[in-house]
């Protein structure tokens, strides 16, 4: 089964009829008769998606999508309200925080169209919340959010133009016309995408919103597409291909703007899931302190290097006598220490190679496409950059002088990147027992 779908109807004739057609495609089904009923099965079995009669009673089908979307169980549960006749229906049901509204009878192509385009975007959404529970993926509106900038793309000539609408109901976002070439060739994208087309011209539309989705600039913005009602396939295809939204080209205007509101909605929390998201793998493969890259970064670079057979340097590299820092002016003190050696080994390398704090005053340096010579000098370099000046304590602490040692071992495709680690390690232990302040060559390597 690619889903279970869960059907609130108080008539069975009609639950019988969308379970046959759900289970044509592969779903399996779950039937209530009532909206309390609904609800229980909801918060139990945690469905896929809710399919709900609109002439539910005690509590109303409206009642019932508030109910859920308050409740957290149940609030990202994909809901559609079947047998909503007209705008005003439709947009009631909207309103109430329905992810769509149909008309009986049910078309089945539109109706397992929307249900692969809910369900997608549903999946979507619990990437972000499953995969990483740490990294504070809030949905709390940004208050200084930037106006939404909408581009509308007009394909042949519609009865109306929705701009005057837009503008009325969104405030002072842009909206703007753009041209077929200017919406595929613009290097800032729109927030959101406004297809407008006439029947006859739906393949034009869809090809449209397939390039907008293939660019990277826009393939994260929110795409709707107003089609005819008469369009059956073109408007299940444009589930498929990625559409945000299928609006009736005849919609009222209210019942456009509430759309667009909602998608606009849902590609900026979609945005800053994003945004979190990235900030959490930086924060991840970053050292908070120095800023540099962590253990987690710099081994997995190692290990790619010697896979591709280039020729490398790996340099250990150990503050010495750290420990004296800390104990001496306290650990603000050996903090200061390193950040300033992080920076001073950093300029040291410049941009021939990858610096990484590994570990409390343990730094490693993976030096691409250098023989041993070349890793010798830059070992040397860092070294005396490490000893060419006092570091300023805080608080007015007297300033100390601190020397580092180095461990170097070149790379070979024969090796892995642990054996390569480890030898460097081994010539930095060298480096330490000759009295410090040195730099040492793995003996394999010289």
């Amino acid at each position: 089964m690619v889903g279970k779908i869960l059907i609130v109807d108080g008539v069975a004739t009609n639950r019988i009829v969308l379970k046959v057609r759900l289970a044509s495609a592969c779903y399996e089904t779950i039937q209530a008769e009532t909206a309390a009923q609904g609800l229980t099965l909801a918060r139990s079995l945690r469905p896929d998606a809710i399919l709900l009669d609109v002439g539910l009673a005690t509590p109303s089908c409206a009642e019932m999508c508030r109910t859920l979307r308050r409740d957290p169980r149940t609030r990202r549960l994909p809901v559609i309200v079947i047998g909503a006749a007209g705008g005003d229906q439709r947009l009631a049901a909207l309103r109430a925080g329905a992810d769509d509204a149909m008309p009986r009878p049910v078309d089945d192509m539109i109706l397992l169209a929307r249900l692969r385009s809910l369900l997608r975007a549903s999946d979507r959404a619990g990437d972000f919340e499953e995969d990483v529970p740490g990294f504070g993926l809030s949905e709390a509106a940004d208050p200084f959010e930037a106006a939404a900038h909408i581009a509308v793309v007009t394909l042949g000539t519609p009865s109306r133009d929705p701009r005057p609408c837009l503008t009325a109901a969104l405030g002072g976002g842009l909206t703007q016309h753009l041209s077929r070439a200017d919406a595929l060739g613009s290097e800032k994208a729109a927030d959101l995408y406004l297809l407008t087309t006439v029947e006859g011209q739906e393949e034009e539309a869809l090809q449209l919103m397939s390039d907008l989705r293939s660019r990277p600039s826009s393939r994260d913005a929110a795409i709707c597409i107003q089609l005819p009602e008469s369009s059956r396939s073109a408007r299940a295809m444009a589930f498929d291909l990625g559409a945000s939204d299928v609006v009736d080209a005849e919609a009222p205007d209210a019942e456009l703007a509430f759309r667009l509101q909602v998608q606009l909605h849902r590609k900026r929390l979609a945005d800053r899931r994003r945004a979190s998201l990235r900030a959490g793998l930086r924060l991840a493969v970053t050292d908070p302190l120095t800023g540099l890259p962590n253990r987690r970064h710099i081994l997995p670079e190692i290990a790619r290097t010697s896979a591709a057979g280039r020729s490398f340097a790996v340099l250990a590299l150990d503050i010495d006598r750290f420990k004296v820092v800390n104990d001496t002016w306290g650990h603000a003190a050996g903090d200061a220490v390193l950040v300033e050696l992080a920076r001073r080994i950093g300029a040291a390398i410049g941009n021939s190679g990858l610096l990484a704090r590994i570990g409390g005053e343990e730094f490693l340096v993976l030096l691409p496409d250098a023989a041993l010579p070349r890793a010798q000098q830059v070992a040397e370099d860092i070294r005396r950059a490490t000893a060419a000046g006092p570091v300023s304590l805080p608080d007015g602490a007297e300033d100390v002088r601190v020397t580092l040692s180095v461990g170097v071992a070149t790379g070979t495709a024969r090796e892995g990147a642990a054996e390569i680690i480890r030898r460097a390690d081994q010539a930095l232990l060298r480096a330490k027992a000759e009295g410090r302040d040195k730099v040492s060559v793995s003996l394999s390597a010289a």
